[in-house]
């Protein structure tokens, strides 16, 4: 027996210098985020600058919602505690988060409060490192108390934040556009009750924002005219709240139609690209426009827009988009087939708004049944990766299933498809997936999280990296050599009897990691040697041990890093 367990030693000691990740490679498991208890859902992710994400998401496992987040980095290793670290669990509701890098390593979380009573319309943040400490308040920062909803966020350039919201101060009616910079310590920057960025009569609120790469935002609204047709307009505003542009804002579209659901990117040189879905013309169905404005406000395209689509039948929904490698546009859409079916195009535009594909542009999912609109991001090569959640029912069916999958393509700048055809598989796992959101990662591959029902009645949070070639991977090849010492969370943690933990040195250095209780006694020696730099993987089985809290240490060289881990059985 003795010698059986001194060659799994050995074993370990080899693979551990191969950088073996914890990505999954099977699209039915894929890597849990948070499966605890009750309901979680509406994930958003950001970087946490080396190449994994920081997921943050709404979370019932308390009330009616707290609001949760986890790092898992490039191996795929969960870095935080099992299930999230609690970023608010204050009383009553809290929904809506949306994130952004702080630059260095963590993320800006903002969201929807009713802290204070069922639709008292609160705006808190919060700041999280890269070790999974929050920074702020806890609970949260006070971005506006009372009446303020539909938070949009974008880094001010100095580790902080600028965030616009709908404000109703005045009456539901007459609802206005207000804006906020928190720096990165959490102090409020501007007016302590928020710089009004539209406040024109009837409603506007906030339909996206934009960093103008100079520490400022650029914020598009949407108003609601007497008709009830909706309009689209813009500001610019620098890093102390001050308007940059026209005190009313710059018009995108104003016209007696349906102007509605822009989104926006920074064209990189201060100005900002809009794509909205608009229903001029003589059949009412909607189409896409767009409009490009530049640093100083000035259209660059037709006024109040220009046509980027010529089918006939009604678009569907929100287009996402990204700015391609030669300042121009790929967008994705989804177009109405019948009351069943939706179909995933793309197209892509010039910087000066010329269609550059086919009229109606090029199919990047024509299968039966439906799909979510699809988030779009850059890939490594000029071109775009999109995910869409998909319903993927034999097309000889009746009748849909309504039961969803997520899955990913790659386009070219010539509107060719790399991957498998109608999209590459990401989760294929039981029950339905929904609305998946993406980043990208170096070497033109992506990272992709999503809520999910595999588990029954409650929705979990999953996530899976997505490589450059369109297949999932757990990435059993020769890692880079690390830029620094690291001592990662085991995984899974809690754990029973077995689990993961994993190490990395920038240099060779002699190793010891070993294992106590909570009153500090000696539990096991996992590793005492010198080895090599690298990435590093172990595996402890905790046989024999009684349930509890117990830690692991690490000495490599002058490097000292000490972490948690939970038996449970």
């Amino acid at each position: 027996m003795k010698v059986y367990k001194y060659f799994v030693l050995i074993l370990l000691s080899v693979l551990s210098n191969i950088g073996l990740a914890q990505w999954s490679s099977d699209p039915a498991a894929n890597n849990a985020i948070c499966t605890f208890i009750w309901q979680q859902e509406t994930p958003v992710l950001c970087s946490d600058g080396d190449n994994g994400a920081i997921i943050a998401w709404r979370d019932n496992r308390t009330d009616v919602g707290d609001i949760y987040a986890q790092r898992i980095d490039k191996n795929g290793y969960v870095q935080w505690n099992t299930n999230g670290v609690a970023l608010c669990t204050t009383r009553y509701q809290q929904s809506a988060p949306k994130i952004i890098s702080d630059g260095k390593g963590g993320a800006i979380i903002v969201w929807d409060d009713q802290r204070t009573g069922l639709y008292s319309g609160n705006i808190y943040a919060q700041r999280i490192n890269a070790n999974g400490q929050v920074l702020w308040t806890t609970n949260g920062v006070a971005v506006k108390t009372g009446s303020a909803y539909t938070t949009r966020i974008v880094t001010d350039g100095a580790g902080g934040a600028i965030i616009a919201w709908r404000d109703d101060r005045i009456s539901m009616d007459a609802s206005d556009v207000y804006g906020q910079r928190v720096d990165s310590s959490g102090n409020i920057m501007w007016t302590s009750t928020g710089v009004g960025i539209a406040t024109a009569a009837s409603v506007q609120y906030p339909s996206c924002m934009v960093s103008d790469d100079s520490a400022g935002a650029i914020i598009i609204w949407t108003h609601v005219r007497a008709d009830a047709t909706t309009n689209l307009f813009a500001q610019r505003v620098n890093s102390s709240g001050t308007k940059l542009w026209t005190t009313a804002g710059v018009t995108i579209a104003n016209l007696a139609t349906y102007s509605a659901a822009p989104t926006a990117q920074p064209d990189k040189q201060g100005g900002v690209f809009i794509i909205w879905t608009d229903s001029r013309g003589p059949s009412s169905n909607r189409k896409y426009y767009g409009q490009h404005l530049n640093k100083s406000g000035v259209n660059q395209w037709t006024a109040n827009g220009k046509r980027l689509t010529s089918e006939i039948q009604d678009m569907y929904g929100t287009t996402n988009f990204i700015v391609d490698g030669s300042n121009g546009l790929i967008f994705g859409y989804s177009l109405s087939v019948s009351y069943y079916d939706q179909t995933i195009f793309a197209q892509r535009v010039g910087n000066d708004g010329t269609v550059l594909w086919d009229t109606l542009g090029v199919p990047i999912c024509a299968r039966k049944w439906g799909r979510s609109m699809p988030e779009v991001i850059n890939d490594a090569n000029g071109g775009a990766i999109m995910s869409w959640s998909c319903d993927r029912t034999s097309d000889a069916a009746d009748y849909p299933s309504y039961l969803y999958d997520i899955y990913t393509q790659r386009i070219d700048t010539s509107g060719n498809n790399l991957w498998t055809a109608n999209g590459a598989p990401v989760c294929t796992a039981t029950n339905s997936q929904s609305y998946p959101k993406i980043v990208p990662i170096d070497g033109g591959g992506a990272i992709v999280t999503w809520a999910d029902l595999r588990g029954g009645a409650n929705l979990d949070i999953y996530a899976q990296r997505l490589n450059a070639n369109g297949t999932i991977t757990d990435v059993k090849t020769f890692a880079s050599i690390p830029d620094k010492f690291e001592l990662n969370q085991n995984y899974p943690n809690p754990f029973n009897p077995s689990t993961t933990i994993s190490y990395q040195l920038p240099m060779q250095s002699h190793v010891t990691l070993k294992v106590f209780d909570m009153v500090g006694r000696e539990i096991a020696t996992l590793v005492n040697r010198v080895e090599e730099s690298g990435y590093k993987t172990i595996n402890y089985n905790a046989n024999g041990l009684p349930s509890g809290v117990y830690f692991y240490k690490i000495k490599a060289g002058n490097f000292i890093g000490t972490k948690k881990l939970l038996l449970l059985r």
